[in-house]
């Protein structure tokens, strides 16, 4: 037997805002980080300052009826741009008219990580920050994306029977994964 690591990908272990000292929002139901944000802890001090908020309503409209698009590209390349010109601790990304596509966590994104915590929220979690009178150190974002990484096993065997030929048998998986060789690493 021989043990090897199948690469699935990436998950996250930690994802919470903490808003007045409370997880007032529950995780993967109203937020959710996406796979290339940056891993860390940020306590925001000012809202105008240290947060970003991105509407998907315009790369949403852009996607409509238009089978070529690449909405994750888009989002991607558009999330580093403001990260670029606006050096935000934190963006929360949503959609202002709460209709359109699904968004869902990409465990095999393959994108590099970019320089700030990014969360997907509800509309109403961005709407309650975003009204909160007095943000001043209430806000806390954490973000924890790691490998997804399992075991898996090759093995080989054969039945000695005494006989002058031996059939002898194998299975290898560690072919499995993003779709990358593991042992070759291509």
């Amino acid at each position: 037997t021989q043990i090897f690591e199948v690469n699935e990908g990436v998950m996250y272990e930690t994802n919470r805002i903490e808003f007045n000292n409370k997880e007032k929002f529950e995780s993967s139901n109203d937020y959710f980080p996406l796979p290339y944000s940056k891993n860390g802890t940020e306590t925001i001090g000012s809202i105008n300052n240290d947060v970003t908020f991105f509407d998907l309503s315009k790369l949403i409209q852009d996607s409509i009826g238009n089978p070529h698009y690449d909405f994750d590209e888009e989002l991607y390349k558009n999330i580093k741009l403001t990260i670029e010109t606006k050096h935000p601790k934190a963006v929360f990304i949503y959609n202002a008219n709460d209709t359109g596509i699904t968004i869902a966590f990409h465990h095999k994104n393959k994108r590099e990580s970019l320089d700030a915590l990014l969360m997907i929220c509800k509309k109403s979690v961005v709407e309650e920050i975003k009204n909160s009178n007095d943000l001043q150190h209430q806000l806390l974002v954490e973000i924890e994306i790691a490998p997804k990484i399992k075991k898996g096993l090759n093995v080989g065997g054969f039945i000695d029977n005494g006989a002058e030929n031996t059939i002898i048998l194998g299975a290898h998986y560690d072919h499995l994964g993003y779709g990358e060789d593991i042992v070759t690493g291509k």
